[in-house]
């Protein structure tokens, strides 16, 4: 079975459960194809919250669940518990001595991270060990068990209990602290159950608008002009198009008129004057030019003639013809 499979068995044995079917909530729960130590749990536990409690059936499946588990304390506690009921004290005096040994001296073990909504205390399992030991007639193990217990006791329910008894030693009156039945089944963590529903983000399409009243089409629009034929428009739309004489009497209007008369034109002797003028105030140091402000801009090109120097000569060179390569002496032999 896939995770979402499991999950959702889970999910149904545990309504099944919380609403009394316990019949039912069985048969889901052995639907479930290699099970968890868990789920193995929850069925013995649905057995025992039956109106005709089934003890055997019980035993049978708390063990399966030690198996899959050997570290499952409250398995070992609840196995003892039913064997404390069928009054077979000395397995309830193995399990409940397991159960100690895999708490690991700690006061207590919270499963409400796994899903169980109860806390198993260690003063809860010494007061059942002191009761097995009281039907043994080990006076002394029940002085210790008790002693032990009133000392780690953390629940306020037990307190009551465990002062009463230590109170009546060495012949307590004992009776045995059982955990909620009710309560007793893993269930499957609430973010995983929510993300098992689906969920629709898109919806359904829907036309929300249309050009025409008489638009009765449900789909796309492209995929209807793919398939409308042009030469038979829709009579119902007649009225939404423009004909070809209305489209040319509105760009007749919106065509800006001719001029009335030219642009003025300067003669070419203002520019030039113009220019001149620029240049004769603006020229500062090294050709540059200087605007109104005083700022210098780019340099004025010098001209193409060349420079004349003082003796009026000018700077380019003449050319030169090349010097003839010097004469060969032959040597006389």
């Amino acid at each position: 079975m896939s995770l979402k499979e499991i999950l959702t068995t889970w999910n149904e044995a545990i309504i099944y459960f919380e609403n009394g079917k316990f019949e039912e909530a069985i048969d889901t729960f052995r639907q479930i194809v290699d099970p968890s130590a868990k789920i193995l749990f929850n069925i013995g536990v649905t057995y025992l919250a039956a109106a005709k409690p089934h003890h055997d059936q019980a035993l049978k499946w708390f063990s399966d669940a030690i198996t899959k588990d050997p570290f499952l304390a409250v398995a070992y506690f609840q196995r003892g518990c039913t064997y404390l009921k069928l009054q077979r004290y000395r397995e309830a005096g193995v399990d409940f001595q397991s159960t100690l040994e895999k708490m690991r001296g700690s006061s207590l073990i919270d499963y409400r991270q796994l899903g169980l909504p109860i806390r198993l205390y260690t003063s809860q399992v010494l007061m059942n060990l002191a009761l097995v030991l009281q039907n043994q007639s080990d006076t002394q193990g029940v002085c210790k068990c008790v002693n032990d217990a009133s000392r780690l006791v953390k629940d306020p329910q037990h307190e009551p209990v465990v002062v009463t008894a230590l109170s009546s030693l060495p012949t307590p009156c004992l009776s045995l602290l059982e955990l909620p039945i009710k309560e007793l089944v893993f269930r499957p963590a609430k973010s995983l159950v929510a993300n098992l529903q689906k969920k629709d983000f898109l919806g359904q399409a829907m036309v929300v608008s249309s050009i025409s009243r008489h638009d009765k089409f449900v789909g796309f629009e492209g995929a209807r002009k793919c398939h409308s034929n042009p030469a038979s428009p829709n009579p119902s739309r007649k009225s939404d198009h423009l004909s070809v004489d209305n489209v040319k009497a509105m760009k007749g209007s919106l065509t800006p008129p001719p001029p009335t008369r030219p642009p003025p034109v300067l003669p070419p002797t203002a520019i030039r004057d113009f220019n001149n003028k620029f240049l004769q105030k603006g020229c500062g140091q090294n050709g540059h030019v200087r605007s109104s402000s005083g700022e210098r801009s780019r340099p004025i090109p010098p001209s193409r003639a060349p420079p004349v120097l003082k003796n009026g000569t000018s700077s380019v060179k003449k050319y030169k013809p090349p010097r003839p390569p010097p004469p060969v002496l032959k040597r006389k032999v």
